[in-house]
């Protein structure tokens, strides 16, 4: 495959939006990053999908949505764990694996960057890798309206505040909230470093996912947004044109879509997620923030 967007230094029009020739350099980095996902799970037998944007992208548009400039996957939890503990060793320089293991910040899933771009997010912190990116999230189990997955998600959220809000747990725990987990497991919990905490969280979704029926994203459960999905839709994996190539996404990605967007097909040309980013093609991060500095 030709990893290429096409005619990458000309500016063009796509669904009547001006696409400029820097935001196609952007995404041009975004394939590469892909392309080299692609390598590693074609290696070692891991299994991703587009989603998000990128699948709708896909679907309705044969590639990038002409407004957006990301590229998002999913990893089923256990293929998410292999493909982090394998691209640690695997992704070599330029290109950086980004985690809560890996550059100093909690953080629910994994961003692949290139260090020699710029996707600047945080000007004042010059101590991470700020490269143009692609996004890897892990799907979890989410509540279901059953006892049994309504608990373990109670647990989830519970192991999730020790590392994200510990004070306000704290506090609860001295006012005598009611836990799923008992009071001297989650008060020795509080007592291991933060990392550590975030390790059992990952370790307690990883170990009962097998059981879920319905997933997500977990940290949008969480907050409320209700974007989960069935496992049945990932069982399968269905290839879709995009820039040119083939992309894998879930067998039933109609179904994934209605879930995520509604009526999908209904164009809302609206802003990306990452608004207020600081995108370049041709600018490392580090000469970015340093020149920021003088």
């Amino acid at each position: 495959m030709d990893w290429k967007i096409r005619d990458v230094y000309k500016d063009e029009i796509r669904d009547n939006f001006l696409v400029t020739a820097s935001r196609k350099k952007v995404w041009q980095v975004e394939l590469e990053l892909l392309q080299e996902l692609d390598r590693i799970c074609r290696r070692h037998g891991i299994t991703y999908f587009a989603d998000y944007g990128t699948l709708l992208g896909a679907v309705r548009h044969g590639g990038f949505i002409p407004w957006d400039d990301d590229i998002d996957v999913v990893m089923l939890r256990p293929d998410y764990e292999k493909f982090r503990s394998i691209a640690m060793e695997e992704v070599k320089a330029p290109l950086f694996l980004q985690s809560t293991y890996t550059d100093g910040f909690i953080s629910a899933f994994s961003k692949l960057r290139h260090s020699q771009t710029s996707a600047i997010e945080f000007p004042d912190n010059a101590s991470i890798n700020q490269g143009i990116f692609i996004d890897i999230f892990p799907l979890d189990g989410v509540a279901d309206g059953t006892a049994r997955q309504d608990r373990l998600f109670r647990i989830k959220l519970e192991l999730w505040r020790t590392v994200m809000d510990a004070d306000n747990l704290r506090q609860d725990l001295q006012a005598g909230a009611d836990f799923c987990l008992t009071r001297n497991l989650l008060a020795r919990l509080l007592k291991l470093s933060r990392l550590e905490r975030f390790a059992e969280f990952e370790r307690f979704c990883l170990n009962h996912f097998a059981e879920a029926e319905r997933l997500n994203f977990i940290t949008d459960s969480f907050l409320g947004r209700d974007t989960h999905v069935q496992r049945k839709y990932y069982e399968e994996v269905a290839y879709l044109p995009f820039e040119g190539i083939k992309i894998p996404v879930p067998g039933d990605y109609h179904s994934v879509l209605r879930c995520r967007y509604g009526d999908y097909m209904q164009r809302i040309r609206g802003g990306s997620d990452h608004e207020g980013i600081i995108l370049s093609a041709d600018i490392p991060y580090r000469e970015f923030l340093a020149a920021d500095k003088k």
